[in-house]
């Protein structure tokens, strides 16, 4: 069946019936070429065929010209549409029963993303059980969600606290248990077609040069694996800021134990430690010294990050560094002792000073790539009175400030004021 359009004649209708006539014999499936029409009918006055052509529509009485849902006849325009509509395997479905098709798969789909957030998703009020190490690791988790997402990251490594892998974790963890935190590390697959139906396909990886890491795109409404700050009420506008508020109230208003004290003294420690063993490496291939990371070596950071500030240290490193390397060379020691002569000269160095009652007075600017933590720099911002970074400051010196800030408990007191 041929429908023709309105205004066409009937010398018109017979080019029409050329370009939909069938034929076996054709490797096109079709009698006649729109050339061999055109050429045909040119002594009549007519309209070229590709003109025709695009205003009719054809019809045949088989199933791949029939809707399988409402069973009316889909026509098709052309003869490369013809042509496909044999060439699909699966039923033929009208635009308009495709569109109900659509319309029920998404409500479909976000009915399965709705069970699966309120599933997973239950507030918890975990704010009342949280130690001070965990509220303000928390706390400086949700100060760098400058646009408010609860989603921190793909898995527990983008959690960043401290820079210190092993403290991040165990933090990170404890947060998970007391469900302050929610880990997905895979979705269900009836939820991750459900986001591809609402959101489309977005596991496209890109590279951020910025953090110098793959980074793979997700749309902001949409489910992904990861780590997501959860609600601690069951208020749905709770926003991450309405934490911070909490967590920034409760932390300047809490009367802190001895436990306490050792938790964050333990911290500032271990990452002013931290700090310098990137200076060491730093150090290491700046002046092309092997160092080991012996034992010694992390008594001497132990002491000198309590005692002294990194840009202090920093300065003692690369003067002695250079010393090192240079009796290294002239007295030819063999590379399985070379390693050991750094920890060795800044030892006797400080050892040195210290025995005169001297103090390390120089300083030497960090590198740029050694940044502040976000706990560092929260930290900074509650206690230290303006000392943006710990890098002028020695870890004793950054707890002594923040005694200076605090409360303590009546134990607390009596136990860190005995001689």
């Amino acid at each position: 069946m041929i429908c023709y359009p309105v205004d066409v004649t009937e010398d018109e209708k017979s080019v029409i019936d050329d370009y939909w006539l069938l034929s076996d014999e054709s490797s096109s499936g079709f009698l006649y070429t729109l050339q061999q029409i055109d050429r045909k009918h040119k002594s009549k006055q007519v309209r070229p065929v590709s003109i025709l052509a695009r205003k009719s529509s054809f019809y045949i009485s088989h199933p791949a010209f029939i809707c399988q849902d409402c069973k009316c006849e889909i026509p098709v325009k052309n003869r490369r549409d013809y042509i496909n509509r044999f060439k699909v395997k699966r039923a033929a479905v009208c635009s308009d029963c495709s569109d109900l098709r659509q319309q029920n798969l998404i409500a479909n789909a976000q009915n399965i993303l709705r069970e699966y957030v309120f599933d997973k998703f239950q507030p918890e009020q975990y704010l009342d059980g949280l130690s001070i190490e965990e509220s303000l690791a928390l706390l400086s988790i949700t100060a760098e969600q400058t646009e408010n997402s609860k989603y921190l990251g793909e898995s527990i490594d983008d959690v960043s606290i401290t820079d210190i892998q092993s403290i991040d974790y165990k933090i990170v963890h404890s947060l998970i248990n007391k469900k302050a935190l929610i880990h997905i590390p895979k979705l269900p697959s009836d939820v991750e077609r459900a986001n591809k139906v609402i959101y489309g396909d977005f596991s496209h990886v890109t590279y951020d040069k910025r953090y110098r890491k793959s980074v793979r795109y997700r749309h902001p409404d949409s489910i992904m694996p990861g780590i997501y700050l959860n609600n601690p009420t069951k208020n749905e506008c709770f926003e991450v800021s309405d934490i911070t508020s909490i967590l920034y109230k409760r932390i300047q208003t809490s009367i802190l134990t001895i436990d306490d004290f050792k938790m964050v003294n333990f911290l500032v420690k271990e990452m002013q430690i931290e700090k310098l063993y990137k200076l060491v490496s730093e150090v290491s291939k700046d002046k092309k010294i092997p160092i080991a990371n012996s034992s010694v070596l992390r008594a001497l950071l132990n002491h000198l990050a309590e005692c002294y500030p990194p840009q202090n240290i920093f300065f003692t490193f690369m003067v002695k560094a250079r010393e090192a390397i240079e009796y290294i060379y002239k007295e030819s020691i063999p590379v399985y002792k070379a390693k050991n002569y750094f920890a060795i000269f800044v030892g006797r160095y400080v050892q040195h000073q210290e025995n005169k009652g001297n103090q390390l007075y120089k300083a030497w600017t960090l590198p740029p790539h050694i940044q502040t933590s976000p706990f560092e720099a929260l930290f900074s911002q509650i206690y230290l009175n303006g000392h943006f970074n710990w890098n002028n400051l020695s870890a004793k010196e950054v707890v002594a400030l923040w005694l200076e800030s605090v409360s303590l408990s009546e134990s607390a007191k009596e136990l860190l004021t005995e001689p």
